[in-house]
């Protein structure tokens, strides 16, 4: 059985400093030492990652995968997790965490405007969308600014008040602006 753990969110443009060289865990004093393309090394206790707990997981070997998007891990019952390299870059560096969230605050406010310019193409306000959707305005006008992620859910939801299927919408947001 293998669990995957994946970025929140793609990596973005030609930077690939999250690609890990080289893996090590030492199962002894459970410490998984790591070496990023760009030479970044660390070194941290597999009880301090904070996915280590909700995995219910020790393992006792560590390998960096082909081309060095993610790692494998396998405990000594041969239970394998596969960890995105990208996650783990995340957990340990700070610089590269705020380069993710900044990304998914751009993509957040692009899908935003790019949903009101849809709705507005439709000849719809705010107000009528939101009776239409079952959505509350003042959610609708979040998503729009980007200042909230869109549920699956509520994709669904805006798509049917707009008459549109949900491919049909995903089209639409997909269209270059």
């Amino acid at each position: 059985m293998t669990a995957t753990i994946s970025p929140r969110t793609a990596q973005t443009g030609e930077d690939e400093s999250w690609r890990l060289k080289e893996a090590r865990f030492f199962a002894l004093d459970s410490i998984l030492c790591l070496q990023f393309d760009d030479g970044l090394g660390r070194a941290v206790r597999w009880g301090d990652l904070p996915f280590a707990r909700r995995l219910g997981f020790t393992p006792v070997t560590a390998t960096v995968r082909p081309g060095g998007g993610s790692l494998s891990l396998v405990d000594k019952t041969g239970r394998e997790i596969e960890i995105s390299a990208s996650s783990l870059r995340a957990v340990l560096d700070k610089e590269y965490r705020a380069r993710l969230l900044s990304a998914d605050d751009a993509e957040r406010k692009l899908v935003g405007a790019k949903l009101r310019a849809v709705r507005e193409s439709m000849g719809l306000s705010q107000r009528e969308l939101s009776h239409r959707s079952c959505i509350a305005q003042e959610s609708l006008s979040r998503v729009e600014t980007g200042r909230r992620d869109p549920r699956l859910g509520t994709l669904q939801r805006v798509a049917r008040g707009m008459g549109l299927s949900f491919d049909q919408l995903m089209e639409r947001l997909s269209a270059p602006a």
